[in-house]
């Protein structure tokens, strides 16, 4: 196997070459290809790629050059280098290596402390002391425990105040307790209370007025307000008509709430302080033709 050897300068100077060869050589394929422009009086297109399997040799052939220049650079020793050194005995330094200094050891933990016995002090002896009972000693008291006496029993509360007689003056038009007919609703509360009484009132009377014939043919059509007091045992009295209609219809309504009592038909009372009382009442009986 061949090995050359080059110095630096040769290497400077080859790689120097490379890259003179590969610009002349650029510049001629340059020139070149405007040749051919002129000649033919066109470009032909994509010309320059003619070149690529030369061009591609050619930059292997330069890498190659370039490596092996690379790798064969040799440095010259200079004349009068010295290959090998030997040490002699006076060459030899001694050196002080300092003394480590070593931290003093930790100070020795302290002595545990002494205990000292204490002696406990004397307890006088308890002298103990008979509780016997002799036969000649007299009886002082009774010792059985007394007997619990169980409190007094607290009086009755006062009874509450006699509700205020109500002062019968005449019926009353509102009361805390209004009228309730129909014995359906006499156990019911409220406003359910009053819509049934309503009802069934209504339903007693309508089943019981019979349209006169005189307001049928005139065609007499209106509302009779009927007024009346429910009494402290459910009848009524006082019955009259506080809006009256023409063509018998006041008439035929006044006789079918009389019929309340005619048919033992009652209420059941109004209460006002706990107490029944009397209270007015007013029953609208409407009469229409249909």
């Amino acid at each position: 196997m061949l090995i050359f050897t080059f110095s630096g300068t040769a290497v400077l100077l080859g790689l120097g070459g490379l890259c003179l060869l590969v610009g002349l050589t650029i510049l001629t394929l340059r020139n070149r290809l405007r040749a051919e422009t002129i000649t033919n009086g066109k470009r032909v297109k994509h010309a320059a790629f003619s070149f690529t399997r030369p061009l591609h040799r050619l930059s292997l052939c330069v890498a190659i050059m370039a490596s092996i220049l690379a790798i064969n650079w040799t440095e010259f020793t200079p004349e009068g280098a010295i290959l090998g050194y030997i040490v002699e005995e006076d060459d030899i330094f001694e050196v002080d290596i300092p003394i480590t200094l070593h931290e003093p050891p930790p100070p020795p933990p302290p002595p545990p402390p002494v205990i000292e016995a204490v002696d406990e002090p004397e307890i006088e002896p308890e002298v103990f002391q008979t509780r016997d009972i002799e036969p000649d000693d007299p009886i002082i008291a009774n010792l059985a425990p007394p007997t619990p006496v169980a409190p007094a029993t607290p009086p009755p509360p006062p009874p509450p105040p006699p509700p205020k007689p109500v002062i019968d003056d005449g019926p009353l038009i509102f009361a805390e307790r209004m009228p309730v007919f129909g014995k359906e609703c006499f156990d019911l509360q409220g406003d359910q209370r009053k819509t049934c009484s309503d009802r069934a009132l209504l339903s007693f009377v309508q089943s019981r007025v019979n349209y006169p014939a005189l307001a049928r043919e005139n065609g007499i059509q209106g509302t009779v307000v009927v007024s009346f007091t429910v009494e402290k045992d459910g009848s009524i009295s006082d019955v009259a008509a506080a809006r009256e209609v023409a063509g018998g219809c006041t008439a035929a309504a006044l006789k079918a709430v009389n019929a309340i009592n005619k048919e033992d038909a009652r209420f059941k009372p109004g209460i006002q302080g706990g107490l029944p009382v009397r209270v007015r009442y007013n029953l609208p009986v409407k009469f229409s033709l249909q």
